[in-house]
């Protein structure tokens, strides 16, 4: 890349060098997906596959798939050879539409923290407006990240040597404060479902089922703070490298 001036270059090193950073991450998070996927596969088939169709297995089946729509578009920012910069912008287009996957999997969450927190009709109520309140913003953050503020101003230029597509400038702000939204949902579903949780463990409070649904719960919200806490951080070091 020597036939580029001195500061094209430093910016070419520097949007290559966070490229590999999300592609590692990228790489460990479809590991995951996978994994667990295989894992869970013939627990799947016996209780989901053989049981009516009801609202909640179709919520089910999007959470389980969708996260593999997603996958194909990342290999493609990774892996397409020769992509123009209007590609580019079209496939993190999708990946910003494909967030509703998300919201799906996170309503089926909620469903759950609010069966073990009574199905009292107010709280399903307020937990209904909460998630569309936070999850409309995450769209709209999500959606005008993508379409608005993400550039590739190397990758016409690049496109016979880059595999994959290459990101030079964004609002990466706007990640920050999607990710604080998500953060502030689980935070809140964490809070609800510990009560019932620490409560399970007093003899003679919850059958065995009940106390399992209700750690595996927090345990599961529990990463998923972490994992935006993650998210805001990797974030926050990148942008403040640009």
């Amino acid at each position: 890349m020597s036939f580029l001036p001195s500061k094209t270059f430093q910016m070419a090193v520097i949007a290559l060098e966070h490229t590999q950073i999300v592609n590692y991450l990228r790489a460990s998070t479809l590991a995951v997906l996978v994994y667990e996927y295989l894992l869970t596969f013939d627990l799947e088939v016996n209780f989901v596959w053989k049981r009516d169709w009801s609202i909640v297995k179709i919520l089910f089946i999007l959470t389980r798939y969708l996260p593999f729509f997603d996958a194909t578009i990342i290999l493609a920012l990774q892996f397409l050879p020769h992509a123009s910069a209007a590609k580019c912008k079209m496939l993190y287009t999708a990946i910003a539409f494909l967030s509703i996957g998300l919201f799906i999997a996170e309503a089926v969450l909620t469903l759950r923290t609010w069966a073990v927190c009574g199905g009292q009709k107010r709280l399903g109520i307020l937990l209904a407006i909460f998630s569309m309140g936070i999850f409309s913003g995450h769209t709209v953050l999500v959606g005008f990240f993508s379409l608005a503020t993400l550039r590739f101003d190397l990758q016409d230029t690049l496109d016979t040597i880059l595999q994959g597509c290459l990101v030079t400038s964004g609002n990466y702000n706007l990640l920050i404060i999607d990710w604080s939204f998500v953060l502030t949902y689980d935070t809140v579903n964490l809070v609800l479902i510990m009560t019932p949780a620490y409560q399970s463990f007093r003899p003679g409070c919850y059958s065995n089922l009940t106390r399992v649904v209700l750690r595996d719960g927090a345990i599961y919200y529990f990463y998923l703070f972490v994992a935006a806490i993650a998210n805001i951080i990797v974030i926050t070091r990148l942008n403040v490298s640009w």
